[in-house]
């Protein structure tokens, strides 16, 4: 009896933990200065135009891809423009 409910606890458990790590999928995101999309990184097409706003929405295990151009840290949603202290902060 107490083996039978330890073996039906530990299924109940692995189950939960197999729909929890699926539920927080890798992605990619995107960035491109000169992108005139839909600025929501989800393409090259729609790539975000600062790697400040890639950064706010990343999680650990997703990929950033950057193409070329000069990214400054004072750019993005909710940064100040001229923030001589602003940073890119990796997590």
């Amino acid at each position: 009896m107490l083996i039978s409910n330890l073996k039906i606890c530990l299924t109940v458990i692995f189950f939960l933990l197999g729909m929890c790590c699926t539920t927080f999928a890798e992605k990619t995101i995107y960035v491109d200065g000169e992108s005139a999309g839909a600025d929501n990184g989800s393409s090259w097409a729609d790539a975000y135009n600062y790697l400040q706003d890639a950064l706010a929405v990343a999680y650990q295990g997703d990929e950033i891809r950057v193409a070329q151009g000069i990214y400054k840290p004072d750019q993005g949603g909710g940064k100040t423009p001229r923030d001589r202290i602003a940073s890119f902060y990796l997590i």
